[in-house]
């Protein structure tokens, strides 16, 4: 179990619940595409970047209150192949899984980046 999978477990008490494998996918080794190739929080963070939505995406990294994160801008950032891909890894439909991860992702990367610190992808 990995530490994303940790997490999630605190965070969501729902035993077999997806959100972690998914955003465990996300974050971690598999959550590349062929659009982004790249993997890791890095990657990640990076791809906030590019959707004009870093401040939001930091606030997490950083200290202070955590930004939140709607549906509709975590689908900007990760973009429609990866929304198909956490659809078909939680085997729900994106109008569902969309708010769940939004929702949650903001908690699991800031407990990912202790002091600010991003940690490099492993894999």
């Amino acid at each position: 179990m990995g530490i994303v999978d940790l997490l999630m477990n605190q965070l969501v008490a729902t035993p077999g619940d997806p959100l972690g494998v998914v955003i465990g996918r996300l974050i971690g080794a598999e959550g590349g595409t062929p659009e982004a190739p790249e993997r890791g929080l890095p990657a990640l963070l990076a791809r906030f970047e590019a959707a004009g939505l870093g401040h939001i995406a930091h606030s997490w990294v950083g200290p202070g209150p955590n930004l939140p994160l709607s549906a509709d801008q975590l689908h900007a950032a990760i973009g429609d192949a990866q929304v198909a891909d956490l659809a078909r890894w939680s085997k729900l439909p994106p109008r569902d899984i969309l708010p769940l991860v939004a929702e949650h992702l903001p908690a699991v990367v800031d407990r990912l980046t202790p002091g600010g610190k991003v940690p490099a992808p492993h894999g």
